[in-house]
């Protein structure tokens, strides 16, 4: 009874355990983005399949002095059982090794760089591996300097033809934030050719109440009408959505736009240039009552602290110029006073008037 259920235990762990590790894989190629997933699944092939070639192509390097007739002898040579046997071995290790270098693991392989280095060592580990073709090899046609060769050559492939994946795919398409712009306008084409020239951004196309007329100046991909627009975001990958209608003429499309990206969870925005202003520069603030676009009535930050600057500079200069001739008009003043009152002095000069407003004005700032 126990060994019926050691069977049964053994014959039905085995499958959950492949099961398992291959559900692990298909998770983490379907949470990344599509063009990643593809570039990573073909990525495993390529890399299996570079390996053998490689492989191989160094076995005839290697031997082509033992080979007079050239590819014929090739084609000649005996494939017994033992040798498939090897490259099915091969095959596997190379996949276990790439596996846990991270080549299949988009946050490691993100940047070349760090996936060069993990090309490197999966080929050396690789090559590792195929050092067993050497020690078994009874002919003495398999040596090390095959080997050698082989990692030179696996490396170089590699990185090749994963660079050529990357183009080929354009992984990069899915980094890239993706806009939807709400309106065919003046704005949203202005809008969409801001965010083309942007490394960072891409459209994903436009959307308005009718499909714009073709020819030179006619916006990217046009997906459909407005009142389609929620069936639009779920059916395109859309990051975030512009709204570039005008504000006066098509407030109510605005409105509907908004409460279509609130029932998908797309989030949105819209322009803040609703009013012209020639002087001042509108920003949306957060208040106590709520989120608001503020234009302000003054000029540019930059010549008001020009502005300032002047005034500073010219009142600094102003008072070290003007400080000693005041002081100097002060003590003429009070020396004056003083000397009418030690020697008697009471005459009245002929402007006794414009003195003593003078002196008055001396006695209240000293």
């Amino acid at each position: 009874m126990d060994t019926e259920t050691a069977a049964i235990t053994s014959t039905t762990v085995l499958p959950r355990a492949s099961r398992r590790a291959t559900s692990v894989r298909d998770r983490e190629t379907s949470d990344s983005p599509p063009r990643i997933a593809l570039f990573l699944r073909w990525a495993r092939l390529t890399d299996l399949v570079v390996a053998l070639t490689a492989l191989i192509g160094a076995f005839l390097i290697t031997n082509v002095g033992r080979m007079p007739d050239g590819f014929g002898d090739f084609l000649a040579m005996r494939l017994t059982v033992k040798n498939v046997v090897m490259l099915l071995a091969f095959a596997a290790a190379w996949r276990l090794v790439c596996t846990g270098a991270g080549l299949y693991r988009w946050e490691v392989v993100k940047h070349p760089r760090s996936e060069a280095r993990r090309v490197l060592l999966a080929a050396i580990a690789g090559s590792s591996a195929a050092l067993v073709f050497p020690t078994i090899s009874v002919t003495g046609a398999f040596r090390l300097t095959t080997v050698a060769v082989s990692l030179a050559a696996t490396v170089a492939a590699m990185l090749l033809a994963r660079a050529a994946l990357r183009n080929l795919v354009d992984t990069e398409a899915d980094e890239r934030h993706a806009f939807l712009i709400v309106g065919i306008g003046p704005r949203g084409r202005e809008l969409g050719r801001r965010l083309a020239s942007s490394s960072s951004a891409r459209v994903v196309g436009y959307v308005d109440l009718a499909e714009p007329p073709a020819g030179p100046d006619a916006p990217g991909p046009y997906l459909g009408n407005l009142p389609d627009l929620e069936r639009i975001l779920l059916a395109h990958t859309v990051d975030e959505v512009y709204v570039a209608l005008p504000m006066r003429s098509r407030y109510g499309e605005i409105e509907s736009a908004l409460q279509a990206c609130e029932r998908t969870g797309v989030p949105v925005k819209w322009l803040a240039d609703v009013f012209e202003s020639s002087r001042g520069h509108d920003r949306v603030e957060a208040s106590a009552n709520g989120r608001v676009v503020s234009i302000s009535g003054e000029q540019a930050h930059g010549l008001l602290v020009v502005k300032r600057l002047i005034d500073v500079v010219g009142s600094t200069i102003g008072l070290i110029v003007l400080t000693p001739v005041v002081a100097v008009a002060a003590v003429a003043i009070k020396a004056t006073k003083l000397l009418n009152l030690l020697i008697g002095d009471h005459r009245e000069p002929p402007c006794q008037g414009a003195l003593d407003l003078v002196h008055l004005l001396a006695d209240r700032e000293f």
